[in-house]
């Protein structure tokens, strides 16, 4: 009875003395000074919203230049909080390692297309169907959607979802599933340069290689459509009477209907 006393009088001693060695570990570790900041930026290959050394000095300003100060004085959750208020920052991580480096890593959010409505206003839809604002800094070189639509104003330094209700009698979604569609198919992603609303809500396209319109209708059947386009354009591609069409209509399901370009 004794020898089984003393055996759990040990093991709650060693439990209460790595307790309390934890205890002041985390004391040691949140008095130690913060001494350097390692910021990594995961951006898209067309991206380019965040510039290394002005995000830099951001989360310095951010963090009223922790380097030097303690570790407890640190507000991670503060900090992650202000970095996803960035409209250009889709997602943050970060943590203090044991050696006293703030990790800061930042995924860049990708932009999908850009929008110009009929009063000239204009802004991103990322590639989560996010609208986001353009950057003094830097353009996206990416396809543009134009024409005869509008949207409710984005508040400055903010982002919304496309798919929201202040959204719902707008164009946006429906230009952020065909592009999202476009972007999915190698061939098209680089095909199509732009996409036209008309006055009837209906989408063109623009190929960067002809000046033919290629009328796609609204978004139903979009799959089939732009099947039907991208096999046409593949099997026309090499014969010289591909550029006497005017206009490839693909808004009738089922059918592709061509006209074309009158000859003076």
């Amino acid at each position: 009875m004794v020898k089984k006393i003393l055996t759990i009088s040990t093991w709650v001693l060693s439990c209460l003395s790595i307790i309390a060695l934890f205890a002041f570990a985390r004391n040691e570790y949140l008095r130690a000074p913060v001494k350097n900041l390692r910021l990594v930026i995961d951006r898209p290959a067309n991206g380019g919203f965040l510039e290394y050394k002005k995000t830099y000095s951001l989360i310095m300003k951010m963090t009223d230049s922790i380097l030097g100060k303690s570790v407890e004085k640190l507000s991670l959750f503060t900090l992650k909080n202000k970095l996803s208020a960035n409209p250009y920052i889709s997602h943050v991580e970060l943590f203090t390692s044991m050696d006293g480096v703030l990790n800061v890593y930042l995924n860049e959010r990708e932009a999908l297309v850009r929008v110009f409505d009929s009063t000239s206003q204009s802004a991103y839809i990322d590639t989560h169907g996010m609208l986001f604002p353009l950057n003094p800094d830097f353009s996206a070189r990416v396809m543009v959607a134009s024409g005869c639509f509008a949207y409710p104003e984005l508040m400055p330094n903010a982002t919304a979802k496309v798919s929201s209700k202040i959204y719902a009698g707008t164009k946006l979604n429906e230009i952020f599933k065909l592009a999202e569609n476009l972007s999915k198919d190698d061939f098209l992603r680089v095909f199509v340069a732009q996409m036209y609303v008309d006055s009837l809500g209906e989408f063109e396209l623009t190929p960067r290689l002809s000046n033919t319109n290629i009328v796609i209708g609204n978004v139903e059947d979009l799959d089939m459509k732009l099947t039907n386009l991208k096999v046409f354009f593949m099997n026309k591609a090499v014969k010289p009477e591909l550029y006497n069409y005017k206009t490839i209509s693909l808004k009738y399901k089922n059918q592709i209907v061509c006209i074309k370009r009158q000859v003076i």
